[in-house]
């Protein structure tokens, strides 16, 4: 699986893109049946972590101030992070091989510290939890 990196200055300038593996696909690769996630250990020059679910093009440049994801749709999902010299990059992710979402495909929700808890079904790695807690159990929106 490849993810396309694309990096954003603040002020909304596109800085670059790369395809290459993701840092999040990097860690699941080396595990086997379930996984917990330590996002600070995964994106440790990070001051912000997000999964965005949605498919809403207009939603995700409200929140972030521009187009931080490359590819949006039913079948996507992404990571994005802000890092602590204001650049936000984003990793992209097939959902039929990491499913950040777990059947809620209108959220963007702030995971920053958070130790994400992922179950694998054969090459798909799904979202079970945050900090042990089930996903199903999760409300609200805390970016809007």
């Amino acid at each position: 699986m490849k993810r396309v990196l694309c990096g954003v200055v603040a002020v909304g300038m596109l800085a670059g893109c790369a395809s290459e593996q993701g840092a999040l696909e990097q860690v699941l690769e080396g595990e086997s049946g379930s996984a917990e996630v330590r996002l600070k250990a995964v994106y440790p020059s990070a001051s912000g972590v997000f999964t965005v679910c949605t498919a809403d093009a207009q939603r995700v440049r409200d929140v972030f101030g521009s187009d931080v994801v490359d590819t949006l749709g039913d079948d996507v999902n992404a990571i994005v992070y802000q890092r602590n010299d204001n650049m936000i990059l984003s990793e992209t992710y097939d959902r039929a091989h990491i499913d950040l979402c777990l059947g809620d495909h209108t959220k963007i929700r702030d995971v920053t510290g958070e130790v994400l808890s992922f179950v694998q079904d054969g090459d798909k790695w799904a979202l079970h939890g945050l900090e042990g807690v089930p996903v199903e159990d999760e409300i609200g929106d805390p970016v809007n």
